[in-house]
C-alpha cells in the first residue's frame, strides 16, 4: 500500500548482481533462458498492485543466495509511533469456476521459513523503542548502532513493525545522496506541555444538511465535543453551519472558556440537519474573517462526504487561505474520498475518515488528536551560499 519496488540486488559469497527493469513478457522470457542454460539467475514479478513473487533459479550447492528488495513507501507517524506493514502471505481468492487454474494464486510459506527484519534510525533521529504488533513472540536481536533486529517465524500473516524515535526534545535528521538532499524535524514525543502549545484558532464548517442525519451526525457532534474539550482559554473558536446559506452557531469566534464551550454543545443537542450543502460560501467565510493575532487558524471541515466541492471553492481556498490550514473530515464510513482530499491537499492539512467499524467515540479520539497540539509553526529554511533550482 502507497509503496513501490524500485530495486533487486541478489548477493552470493562476495558478488553482487544488480537486476535491471523489463517488460514482464521479456524479463520472463530471460529468466527462463538464463535457468535453462544453468546460470544463476533471479526475477522478481509484480502479479498484482499488491502482490510481488520472487524466484530464483540455479542456487549453486553448498551456498547461500541473499535477495534484496527496494521498497520506496511513505510511513505515517501517529501518537509519536511509526508502524510498517510488510506483507508476507496472501490468503486464496474465490476463482469462478470458468477460469483456468492457472489463474488462480496462492502463496504457502513452508513452516520451517524464518524471516530476519532490521529497522535502523536515520543519523539525527534515533530509534528508541522498535516491537512487532503482529508478532509478539518474535525474538528481538537487541540494539547496536540505532539498528533493532527481530526474528519472526509464523509468516503466514503480514509482519508488521512499530517503532518510536526522537525524544522530549525535537530532533532533525538530514539524508542526502550527493545530488538531493531530505531533512525530517521529529517533534517531540509524548504530549506538549501546555505553556509550550501555540494559541489556536479554530473555525469548524458543520455540515448541517439532510444527509447528515443519523451516525454522520452523531459522529460530527461526538467530535466537535472532544475537541472542545481539548481547547484552553488562549484558544478561540466558531462554529459555522453549512447547508444553503452558512449559518454561524457562535456570532464570532468566541474564547474557549467552560461557559461557551458548554453553549454550544447544548446548541448541537437540538439542531437537526436538513437542507442541501454548499462548501463554497462556507470556505469564503471562515477564510475572511479577520485573522486573530498570535493565533494558528485552522479550518475543519465536518460532512459525510455527500459533498460537491466546486472548482469555484478551491480557487476561494487557493486565494485566500493564508497561513491557515484547513482539514477534511468525512464522517460517513467510505465516503466518496477524491474531491475532499484535494480540498485538504490545497489546504495544507489532512483528509481522514472512520473505518467502517469504528465506533463514533473512536473516531472523535483519533481525529480530535490529530487537531490537538500545534508544536511549530511559521517554519522556514534558511540555505546559506547560492542555490541553482532548475535543470541541466
Amino acid at each position: 500500500e502507497d509503496a513501490a519496488v524500485d530495486r533487486m540486488r541478489m548477493r552470493i559469497g562476495d558478488r553482487v548482481i544488480e537486476a535491471s527493469i523489463d517488460e514482464k513478457a521479456a524479463a520472463q522470457r530471460t529468466y527462463d533462458a538464463a535457468v535453462e542454460a544453468g546460470q544463476l539467475a533471479a526475477l522478481t514479478s509484480q502479479d498484482t498492485p499488491d502482490l510481488f513473487t520472487q524466484r530464483v533459479g540455479n542456487i549453486p550447492p553448498g551456498e547461500s543466495v541473499a535477495v534484496e528488495l527496494a521498497v520506496v513507501q511513505t510511513v505515517e507517524r501517529v501518537d509519536g509511533v511509526y508502524e510498517l506493514a510488510l506483507p508476507l502471505a496472501r490468503a486464496p481468492r474465490f476463482v469462478p469456476d470458468d477460469l483456468p487454474l492457472d489463474a488462480w494464486t496462492a502463496v504457502q510459506v513452508p513452516p520451517d521459513v524464518l524471516a530476519t527484519v532490521y529497522v535502523r534510525g536515520p543519523t539525527g533521529a534515533p530509534v528508541t523503542e522498535a516491537w512487532s504488533p503482529s508478532h509478539p513472540d518474535a525474538a528481538v536481536l537487541g540494539e547496536v548502532d540505532r539498528l533493532y533486529g527481530f526474528v519472526v517465524s509464523d509468516l503466514d500473516h503480514d509482519f508488521r513493525l512499530a517503532w518510536r524515535t526522537g525524544g522530549k526534545e525535537a530532533t532533525a535528521s538530514l539524508l542526502t545522496d550527493g545530488r538531493h538532499v531530505l531533512v525530517t524535524v521529529e517533534p517531540p514525543s509524548g504530549r506538549v506541555p501546555l505553556e509550550l502549545r501555540t494559541p489556536r484558532e479554530l473555525v469548524f464548517l458543520l455540515d448541517t444538511s439532510g444527509s447528515m442525519e443519523g451516525a454522520p451526525w452523531d459522529r460530527a457532534v461526538a467530535l466537535l465535543d472532544a475537541v472542545l474539550a481539548g481547547l484552553r482559554e488562549p484558544d478561540s473558536f466558531q462554529i459555522v453551519g453549512v447547508a444553503g446559506l452558512p449559518e454561524a452557531l457562535t456570532a464570532q469566534p468566541v474564547p474557549a472558556t467552560h461557559a461557551n464551550r458548554a453553549e454550544v454543545r447544548e446548541t448541537l443537542r437540538f439542531l437537526h440537519p436538513e437542507g442541501p450543502t454548499d462548501l463554497y460560501l462556507g470556505l469564503q467565510r471562515a477564510l475572511l474573517l479577520p485573522p486573530a493575532e498570535g493565533r494558528q487558524r485552522t479550518v475543519v471541515v465536518l460532512t459525510d462526504g455527500e459533498v460537491d466541492v466546486s472548482h469555484q471553492a478551491l480557487q476561494v481556498l487557493e486565494s485566500l487561505r493564508g497561513d491557515a490550514r484547513v482539514h477534511a473530515f468525512a464522517l460517513a464510513p467510505d465516503p466518496p474520498r477524491g474531491v475532499l482530499a484535494q480540498l485538504a491537499r490545497l489546504g495544507g492539512g489532512v483528509f481522514e475518515s472512520p473505518r467502517p467499524d469504528e465506533p463514533a467515540v473512536d473516531t472523535a479520539t483519533r481525529l480530535a488528536a490529530l487537531l490537538e497540539r500545534p508544536v511549530v509553526t511559521d517554519l522556514s529554511i534558511d540555505v546559506p551560499g547560492v542555490v541553482f533550482v532548475g535543470g541541466p
